[in-house]
């Protein structure tokens, strides 16, 4: 399986995402066994059949022992999952996800993450759905997971801190450099649980996509809103060898000066093109000139070549029709001697390449007095065995 994608139309929340889970890994069975053994109790998970607006949606039932008000703590649940026999990278991705939610639960109630007790998200079942989240994406190889922004509601909800504001507390400060939509819904529509997943494994958050569509699946809460399917679609995508076709479109200048060249190719690029550039070459009677290209998309040709007919001094365009292969591309970010590093992150077909953004770099280089070569070699080394270890 190559890449996940979480088409999130009325938010996300930690039963909703295990329900697509248990759809593209279909291992209930398995997964009740494991978490059965871990709380010491008979735990039965099983998805039903609910139908959204003639959708038909599935949605996780939970078949667990009546348990009194608990209020677990992190250490409690962190040492539940290392001393079970889940995997080490299932329990790793868990104790990140639940570490996700105790750091925004610590930060707003003024504690540390060892005296923060979780309420509704130390239940049982947010635990289950936590652990079962991870279980599954690993048991399937992990894959690329991206998302389009999530959505939240507005109003207030009862918890067992009092009446807060929605979307809660830790849900905003989890959401923190996530693309999100707030929705004229007065519910809850994006939980802590879902937030803290989303945040752990999305590398890109977008509406576009690309690729082969494999499988869909759909999955559905305990909510119902009038104006709003409750429904979280889950892609099964296939990027395969993924080629674009583009335009090259071409012009000699021989009698124009360096500053109006700049000029033209700002101009291009605020138009759309992908890229632009001069090539020096040597025209007629022997005149040092440029070849100007602009690479773009079809549906950008036209103005293009009306840009360099009208701020050129060129008669003339010519044309061709390329293809190229593009490396997924996203910004992702390192902590490093105290600052904040933003990386591009660059991936095709198992490749991945990072990239730390230099004006960025050469900044905090000025402020921790270290040159910027030596800086950028650090933070390469940093992200690298980082994403070793994921």
């Amino acid at each position: 399986m190559e890449k996940l994608y979480f088409d999130i139309n009325s938010g996300i929340s930690g039963d909703m995402t295990l329900a697509v889970l248990l759809q593209a890994s279909p291992r209930g069975d398995e997964l009740s066994s494991i978490l059965s053994n871990i709380f010491k109790v008979d735990i039965g998970i099983k998805l039903v059949d609910k139908f959204i607006n003639g959708i038909l949606c599935k949605r996780v039932q939970l078949n667990i022992p009546h348990e009194p008000h608990i209020h677990r703590d992190f250490k409690y649940i962190k040492k539940k999952i290392e001393d079970s026999d889940l995997k080490d990278n299932v329990k790793k991705d868990s104790i990140a996800i639940f570490s996700i939610i105790a750091e925004s639960e610590a930060k707003i109630h003024g504690k540390t993450v060892d005296d923060i007790h979780f309420h509704e998200v130390g239940s049982i079942d947010s635990i289950i759905d936590i652990i079962g989240a991870s279980y599954l994406l690993n048991a399937i190889g992990r894959p690329k997971v991206e998302s389009s922004p999530t959505k939240l509601g507005y109003g207030i909800v009862n918890t067992a801190h009092g009446l807060i504001p929605v979307p809660a507390p830790a849900t905003v400060d989890i959401l923190k450099d996530f693309p999100v939509e707030r929705v004229n819904i007065p519910s809850e529509l994006t939980t802590p649980t879902g937030a803290a997943i989303l945040k752990y494994y999305v590398e890109r958050v977008d509406y576009t996509f690309r690729g082969v569509i494999k499988n869909c699946y759909y999955s559905t809460g305990t909510k119902e809103f009038e104006n709003l399917p409750n429904i979280l679609r889950l892609l099964e995508i296939d990027e395969g060898e993924f080629v674009e076709n583009l335009l090259l479109i071409e012009t000699n200048l021989d009698d124009m000066t360096g500053e109006q060249l700049g000029d033209i190719l700002n101009l291009a690029l605020s138009m759309g093109a992908l890229d632009a550039f001069f090539t020096p070459i040597y025209m007629k009677k022997n005149r040092p000139s440029y070849k100007l290209s602009v690479i773009c998309k079809e549906e950008n040709r036209d103005k293009i070549a009306e840009l360099i007919l009208q701020y050129t001094t060129s008669a003339g365009i010519r044309f061709s029709r390329i293809s190229r292969y593009e490396m997924d591309r996203e910004f992702v970010y390192t902590e490093l001697k105290g600052f904040r590093f933003k990386v591009k992150k660059l991936r095709w077909k198992g490749i991945v390449k990072f990239s730390p953004e230099w004006e960025n770099l050469k900044e905090l280089s000025t402020k921790l007095n270290i040159p910027p070569y030596q800086l950028y070699c650090e933070v390469i080394d940093k992200i690298s065995r980082e994403a070793k270890d994921e």
